[in-house]
């Protein structure tokens, strides 16, 4: 692991073109340093990506640069249901919201029941110590929102740990802080196959369907709303054309563009949609390629 971490740090000195942007080099230098001097006995795949990579990656604050786990950690993980947090919540600023609980019996801690800590910790500390094994581009924290707000129990088992219970902190119906203890989420034996009867009774998406998760356009009389996704794939250009073609031609002034999701994808996407809402050159890039486009 020291050797591989070691071969790690040499190719991002050498090779990574943003390692120095928002972290000084004396303070890479020291987290390089630190992570090296963590790895002190044998660790787990799971424990070395989490607790080594992780918060490594995170402070070179490259949305490009992150670690996965292993082919042979996903195809062992593929079946397998492991223990978890029982939460998910909508996560905000230092808010976090019940959306769900994998405890299905649980009666007092509901959807839309604000926490106030987990095990002690107050939701503000535990959003930003998440933050810290999290990348982003610069410090636009938003995808991590939307992360966090997705995958909940993923998260804090892996940053965290586990715990066979959880001392909760929440603020009841009638405004009053309390607190109570939940246990984990230990899926029974069989639950891998009924999930997988599940899947297989789904109805599968229409192509029309899958490309409007991606991508879609709602006119009202006053305004519109696109959202976007992603910026790969989807026909994007097609859709770009004939939703401004019809904004056009329904007279429409006013339009909301959603990309909060949207975890990037090729470039000429979005330069393509930029294309639309101005009529004024403008700047790509000024330190990617020799020479800068403008269009």
């Amino acid at each position: 692991m020291r050797q591989d971490y070691s071969l790690l740090r040499n190719i991002l000195e050498k090779k990574h073109p943003s390692l120095y942007w928002y972290t000084s080099k004396d303070s890479m230098d020291y987290f390089f340093d630190e992570g090296y001097k963590a790895i002190a006995d044998s660790m787990t795949e799971l424990q070395f990506g989490w607790k080594i990579l992780a918060p490594l990656t995170a402070t070179i604050h490259c949305g490009h640069t992150s670690f996965s786990m292993s082919k042979g950690w996903n195809k062992f993980i593929k079946d397998r249901r492991i223990p978890s947090f029982p939460l998910y919540m909508k996560i905000w600023k230092d808010t976090m919201v019940v959306t769900g609980d994998l405890n299905k019996k649980n009666s007092v801690i509901k959807k839309g029941t604000i926490i106030t800590s987990i095990n002690v910790l107050k939701s503000g500390e535990i959003i930003n110590r998440m933050f810290d094994y999290m990348v982003e581009d610069g410090y636009s924290s938003n995808v991590n929102y939307i992360r966090l707000s997705a995958s909940f129990p993923y998260f804090h088992r892996n940053i965290f740990g586990l715990y066979k219970s959880y001392s909760i902190g929440y603020i009841d119906s009638s405004g009053t802080e309390k607190n109570i203890l939940i246990p984990f989420y230990d899926p029974p034996i069989d639950s891998s196959r009924k999930i997988k009867k599940q899947e297989r009774k789904k109805k599968k998406l229409t192509v029309r369907q899958r490309l409007e998760d991606i991508r879609s356009l709602q006119v009202d009389t006053t305004y519109a709303l696109m959202t976007i996704n992603s910026f790969s794939k989807a026909h994007l250009k097609t859709f770009f054309k004939s939703s401004f073609r019809k904004l056009r031609k329904d007279s429409v002034k006013n339009l909301v563009i959603d990309i909060r999701a949207n975890g990037g994808g090729d470039i000429n996407n979005y330069i393509l949609l930029t294309k639309f809402l101005r009529k004024s050159s403008f700047m790509v890039a000024d330190t990617v390629f020799s020479k800068s486009k403008i269009f």
